[in-house]
């Protein structure tokens, strides 16, 4: 299995008869004509999908949130939404909520399970009051704990995301103790790579039966 870092939060994962690209909206795709491939769109937040995706239509097929407003009508797209299951060939996709727009998304693909959080975060700006806190931690931790019957997940893709300063952590954490991932990768890092690194630092040795990846840039391939 190869898991290749494309951009912010987009994640190929190349299996052995399938190519899943997660939140695609710049970076280069090399992908080989040989495999199936499938896009899978959380939401339609401008740094998650861009409608270039659908130049793959002729050999593509696509699962894509049905908070996602425009789609195109040449291209073989299933529609999901939050706890939701459908399956595209023998793929399955589970859809959890969001903290934010859209789904986070589950899929058993080829003896794997990967999940992609999408804007599933434990958001915590400046203007939240306690009550504010309180809500969104009942909220995140319930969506993270509705995956945990597939625990341990293989390749697990959660935010780390800088812009919640002193608890960027929480999601990761959180993530890292409850669905027990082999692989643990981050995503919405607004190009903070060191900010991986020091939260694979932080975390590693905690984890231990978890592999914490850092990401030092675009294109980074990582084979499992």
């Amino acid at each position: 299995m190869k898991v290749k870092f494309i951009h912010h939060s987009c994640y190929t994962i190349e299996l052995e008869k399938t190519i899943i690209v997660f939140d695609y909206t710049e970076g280069e795709l090399l992908l080989p004509k040989d495999k199936d491939l499938i896009f899978v769109v959380t939401h339609g937040h401008g740094d998650h999908f861009h409608p270039n995706i659908f130049q793959y239509k002729n050999r593509a097929k696509y699962l894509i949130s049905t908070h996602v407003e425009s789609g195109s009508k040449e291209a073989d797209i299933t529609w999901i939404s939050p706890d939701e299951e459908k399956s595209i060939d023998d793929i399955k996709f589970h859809a959890y909520g969001s903290t934010d727009e859209g789904i986070s998304v589950l899929v058993e693909a080829e003896g794997k399970n990967l999940y992609h959080s999408g804007d599933l975060n434990f958001w915590l700006w400046p203007r939240y009051m306690a009550e504010d806190i309180k809500n969104m931690a009942h909220e995140f931790m319930g969506e993270v704990d509705k995956a945990k019957d597939f625990a341990p997940i293989d390749v697990l893709m959660a935010v780390v995301d800088p812009r919640m300063g002193d608890y960027y952590h929480l999601t990761g954490q959180y993530f890292l103790k409850t669905l027990t991932p082999k692989h643990f990768f981050p995503l919405h890092l607004w190009e903070d790579f060191a900010l991986s690194e020091t939260f694979a630092k932080r975390f590693q040795k905690e984890f231990s039966n978890s592999n914490i990846h850092s990401i030092k840039g675009d294109g980074e391939e990582f084979i499992l």
